[in-house]
């Protein structure tokens, strides 16, 4: 009986280490996550830009956040957002659009690593103009 407890607790631990989520080589830093869970509970559902402000009080402008077992970054700043978008921006182009990010920001804010489903001469043009602003 207790060989099979101990059995089991070992599968158990070994099975919440093969689960942890582990940020990528040279991924800016962040809080810790949970497996399966990420940094969902970090965020509250009532207002998660509270969150974000206090995450970027603690870790800086650039971090990282796991949305369930995916990594993502979180960019706060002109500056920060200057450096990605114009000097970086190969590094940033083909990003995956996250679910998450639609819910809570209601589909208002503009992905601008994928195509949005108005003309493409509609996108380049805005994406110019917001690439002239930081620029500037």
């Amino acid at each position: 009986m207790l060989a099979s407890v101990v059995l089991l607790c070992l599968c158990v631990v070994f099975l919440l280490v093969q689960l942890k989520c582990r940020r990528p080589k040279n991924f800016p830093p962040g809080p810790a996550a949970l497996p399966l869970l990420g940094n969902l509970l970090d965020l509250s559902k009532e207002n998660p830009l509270e969150d974000f402000e206090r995450l970027r009080n603690s870790y800086g402008n650039v971090y990282s956040l796991f949305i369930g077992p995916r990594p993502a970054v979180v960019i706060n700043g002109l500056k920060a957002m200057k450096e990605a978008i114009v000097v970086k921006a190969t590094d940033f182009a083909g990003r995956p659009q996250d679910m998450f990010v639609n819910y809570v920001t209601q589909r208002k804010g503009r992905d601008y690593a994928k195509e949005p489903k108005t003309s493409h001469d509609d996108w380049w043009s805005s994406f110019k103009t917001f690439k002239n602003f930081l620029r500037a």
